[in-house]
């Protein structure tokens, strides 16, 4: 197995679009290795003008290795097969549905009850 890093055997790990400090900031982030917004920040930081001559790793622009999303793999689930908390947050769920239709059932006979004494009564 060859990945994009010229290694063979070594798994290929990607990246995050962004650097870790723009990522923080919510702002843009270009890409480069340093992006503009550290490099400008390390310019402002170091009063320089340029940054000819400067090391590259004196910049503090990471980026972070991506979170995975989605399933874990080998842990799928068979098909139509539900774990046992989604059953029961449905059936919960069904239950206070009724719960809450009875009760509103039950406001509406005593508000038709209430007027129903009212008008008797004049």
């Amino acid at each position: 197995m060859s990945s994009s890093n010229g290694r063979p055997g070594s798994p290929s790990v990607a990246l995050c679009a962004s650097c870790d400090r723009c990522r923080a900031r919510k702002t843009k982030c270009d890409g480069a290795r340093p992006c503009g917004n550290c490099a400008a920040k390390y310019l402002k930081k170091n009063k320089l003008t340029s940054l000819d001559g400067i090391d590259v790793s004196l910049f503090e622009c990471v980026y972070s290795p991506a979170k995975r999303r989605g399933p874990v793999p080998g842990k799928a689930t068979t098909n139509g097969a539900e774990t046992k908390g989604t059953t029961s947050r449905k059936r919960d769920s069904d239950t206070s549905k009724a719960t809450n239709n009875e009760s509103k059932k039950g406001c509406l006979e005593s508000f038709l009850m209430k007027h129903e004494n009212q008008k008797d009564a004049r």
